[in-house]
């Protein structure tokens, strides 16, 4: 293939139309279309593993105070969530977790066919960013054994955060206790 001829392939392939649609998302200042445009991308596997492209849109739109498109963002990914992606879901908790959306982040997790420790985490953390510290203690109670978990170090960093941020440093100093003699 001549040189003109791959500048015309690589300006017309899907990979290039895409790496633009991508800019354009990075550029949108109109947020309804930012969502339509987010969404389209979205069709794509491929950019549903890019994370960069979920916290700005997210970002965006929570610090201009549109809840309403976060929702609509966030509702519209659970389509893709699949059984064995764990990990999808859990960034969709953490959105609405950023977003300060705790309700939605419980929603989504409440909806996942399959809980581990990384949902568990997320939903924690969003409790965390939401200012919902009193949630975390009890979700830390409560969680693990219905779930058939263990907490991990991010769990315990969570609750400890979480007893901070609520000016209990007795309790934030007991959980550190708990996790050294768990060998954490």
């Amino acid at each position: 293939m001549s040189s003109v001829g791959r500048l015309l392939h690589n300006a017309f392939s899907p990979a290039s139309q895409s790496a633009s649609s991508v800019s354009a998302l990075f550029r949108e200042s109109n947020l309804e279309s930012l969502v339509q445009r987010f969404k389209k991308l979205c069709e794509h596997q491929k950019y549903r593993g890019k994370v960069d492209i979920y916290e700005h849109t997210v970002r965006h739109l929570a610090s201009a105070g549109r809840f309403d498109l976060v929702e609509e963002v966030i509702e519209d990914q659970r389509k893709y969530i699949c059984v064995s992606k764990e990990g999808f879901a859990a960034r969709l908790i953490r959105l609405c977790g950023k977003s300060g959306m705790f309700d939605h982040a419980q929603k989504v997790f409440d909806e996942m066919p399959i809980k581990g420790v990384l949902s568990f985490n997320a939903l924690m953390g969003a409790c965390v960013n939401s200012n919902k510290f009193d949630e975390v203690n009890r979700l830390f109670k409560e969680l693990p054994e219905k779930l058939s978990i263990k907490p991990d170090r991010i769990s315990y960093n969570t609750v400890i955060k979480a007893f901070c941020e609520m000016g209990s440093f007795d309790s934030a100093s007991l959980m550190l206790d708990e996790m050294e003699k768990k060998g954490m």
